[in-house]
């Protein structure tokens, strides 16, 4: 009987034991999570380093599209109005309009004439413009 009542008691032994697995698991267990936590940062890290490279690379082909020669002669023609030697400039113009002319304004159309004219779309303009340039020839 006294051999069954000792195995149920924890002896020195079975007590270093388990202090010994418990310190051997908290070691583990500590520096297995840095790793895992270390990893999902390189991966985080390695998604952010190829969108930025991917960006890069659009951004130097956008940078080589610019310096052609070509691009730098349309925006010289767009935005400066540059023509090459030999070249003849044309440039719509639209026609004159004429404000109505009215008689006494009274205080209703005194506001209204302050107010500036409603001015037509473009391409009405141009449309009157060319209109006015074919009268012009038929007289």
């Amino acid at each position: 009987m006294a051999a069954k009542a000792q195995r149920g008691r924890l002896t020195w032994k079975g007590a270093v034991l388990l202090i010994l697995a418990a310190g051997l698991l908290f070691l583990t267990i500590a520096p297995a999570r840095q790793v895992l936590q270390q990893r999902a940062r390189i991966a985080d890290l390695q998604r952010t380093l190829d969108s930025v490279k991917d960006e890069n690379k659009t951004l130097r082909e956008e940078t080589d599209r610019l310096n052609t020669d070509a691009y730098i002669e349309e925006q010289a023609r767009l935005r400066l109005g540059l023509i090459k030697p030999g070249e003849e400039p044309y440039m719509i113009v639209p026609p004159k309009q004429e404000a109505p002319k009215a008689a006494a304004p009274s205080a209703k159309t005194a506001k209204k004439s302050t107010a500036k004219p409603k001015q037509q779309p473009w391409y009405e303009q141009v449309v009157e413009y060319i209109k006015s340039l074919f009268a012009q020839l038929s007289n």
